[in-house]
């Protein structure tokens, strides 16, 4: 009882997917890995961690509640517009057809193999009413053809992916506010604060209490173009603040939200995402460390 607490507990604390990847780097550790996870080696084997677990899910979807509940995430709920031909390009999320509506009236699933004999019933053909629709690889058949729009519920799997942008020392600076207040003078090897880099100085002019001009002494490190940097120790003056302009291309990557798919997995799955990932990296890159510990930590509902 005291592990499932602890593990729900922890489990919160996964946010997002910059969460995930620090997880999986400080387990990486904690196992006694001394190498270098990758955002590309982190994503790729994170991809695989979330379609298996997907997988796992799908295979017991839609009788399984907890599976359901699982992918109830992934549901969607979409308004689409069939050609006049009938064949709706499907989303290249999907999964499976939950249900699809034309108006009220449901749209009933044919397989292949009886489409045919729905087709040319006299009995019971497809109407407006009654319509019905089949699915293949890339598209869903509808009939009748004139049916215009319906709405589609379905399953669908996006993976999630950390995403980044590139931090590099200063090359140039751009947009300069030199504020007022300042005290005049020649100012060498000022230490620049702001931004999210660090260790870049620079010879700072003031004149007439304003700062005219700011020159790179040293580039510092893991700057981001648009940074702004600031510095102290020039006078009691205030508003001053310079933009990066460029950065080297001696570049690490950065977490970019922007950039990032974010994940939508239940937390309970997103443990067992996390440790399956971290296993995975350690099949990739031979640790057997690293694959034994997430196994005992698996077992142990770590």
């Amino acid at each position: 009882m005291f592990i499932k607490k602890s593990y729900i507990y922890r489990m919160s604390l996964i946010a997002n997917i910059n969460d995930a990847y620090n997880r999986v780097l400080y387990l990486a550790d904690k196992s006694g890995y001394n190498g270098y996870i990758s955002p590309d080696d982190f994503n790729l084997n994170w991809k695989a961690a979330e379609n298996y677990k997907f997988k796992q899910h799908y295979d017991k979807y839609p009788s399984d509640r907890k599976s359901s509940t699982s992918l109830s995430v992934f549901t969607k709920l979409v308004q689409i517009t069939i050609p006049g031909n009938g064949q709706y390009t499907k989303p290249n999320d999907l999964v499976f057809v939950d249900s699809i509506y034309s108006g009220t009236n449901e749209v009933t699933r044919v397989e292949k193999d009886r489409w045919a004999n729905f087709l040319n019933s006299s009995y019971d053909p497809p109407t407006t009413q009654f319509p019905i629709y089949t699915e293949y690889a890339t598209y869903l058949q509808f009939a009748p053809t004139n049916l215009a729009s319906a709405s589609l519920n379905y399953l669908g799997m996006t993976n999630s992916s950390w995403g980044y942008v590139l931090a590099g020392s200063l090359l140039t600076l751009g947009a300069l506010s030199g504020g007022t207040g300042y005290t005049n003078g020649s100012y060498t090897n000022v230490p620049l604060v702001g931004g999210i880099g660090q260790n870049a100085t620079a010879n700072i002019t003031v004149a007439s209490g304003v700062i005219t001009s700011v020159t790179i002494v040293s580039p510092g490190v893991g700057y981001l173009v648009g940074d702004l940097l600031a510095a102290t120790g020039l006078g009691p003056g205030t508003g001053f603040n310079v933009a990066v302009a460029t950065i080297s291309v001696n570049t690490r990557p950065v977490y970019s939200p922007a950039n990032s798919v974010q994940p939508l997995w239940l937390s309970v799955d997103l443990d067992e995402i996390v440790m399956d990932c971290l296993r995975r990296i350690g099949v990739n890159t031979g640790d057997q460390q690293i694959v034994q510990f997430a196994n005992d930590s698996i077992k142990l509902g770590d």
